[in-house]
């Protein structure tokens, strides 16, 4: 009699709690962090909505102060990132399939670059760029600064509001699913319940 909304939260709590734990490990190793930055998580992490098979979507944002060589910085992130990842996958989360983890120089940028990566997707709007803005859409700190993640998120939302379209081109992709109903009803003998889900969780988005 369980809530599956209580399951999930439980679930994603201790992939949080070993996420920080694993940043705490890695900076002792390679030394406090070089500028103000925040380890985020999506997908399923995200939403609050992991199961007990999952795997890792997660990525960096990080802010240089002046003065501040952003290669240098990007290099020790990416340091802390592969560390942190290996653990979690020393752990039991599997790698992404995609390669959205921190320790993809793709996914470890700073605030500045991540505006332009979310006005990218925005503005081609193609089903590549849909299915990343979808995941990355979920984003949710977990580490370090909330501030960061919070200028992010504010500026996908201002983009929305100029780019309505994007909207009407991201439901006609969640319409595109394809039921795994058979002609006269028949059902396959296995079905994949996260993907059975993902229309649900578009249209959540939207």
């Amino acid at each position: 009699g369980a809530s599956s909304l209580s399951i999930t939260s439980m679930i994603t709590s201790v992939t949080d709690a070993a996420t920080a734990r694993f940043i705490g490990l890695a900076q002792e190793r390679f030394g406090e962090a070089p500028c103000p930055f925040a380890f985020m998580a999506f997908g399923s992490q995200g939403r609050k909505e992991q199961t007990l098979f999952t795997d890792q979507d997660n990525a960096i944002i990080f802010t240089p102060g002046t003065g501040q060589d952003p290669i240098e910085c990007k290099t020790y992130f990416l340091r802390m990132a592969e560390e942190v990842t290996g653990n979690l996958l020393l752990s039991g989360y599997r790698r992404c399939k995609g390669e959205v983890m921190a320790s993809n120089p793709e996914w470890c940028l700073e605030l500045d670059s991540w505006k332009d990566r979310f006005a990218g997707w925005m503005n081609k709007a193609e089903d590549k760029e849909l299915m990343e803005f979808g995941t990355f859409f979920d984003l949710r700190c977990i580490f370090g600064s909330e501030p960061i993640v919070h200028s992010l998120r504010e500026h996908a939302w201002e983009l929305l509001g100029k780019n309505p379209w994007f909207l009407v081109q991201a439901a006609t992709n969640a319409l595109a699913f394809k039921s795994p109903i058979r002609l006269f009803g028949s059902m396959p003998s296995t079905l994949d319940l996260k993907v059975l889900a993902m229309p649900i969780i578009s249209f959540a988005r939207l």
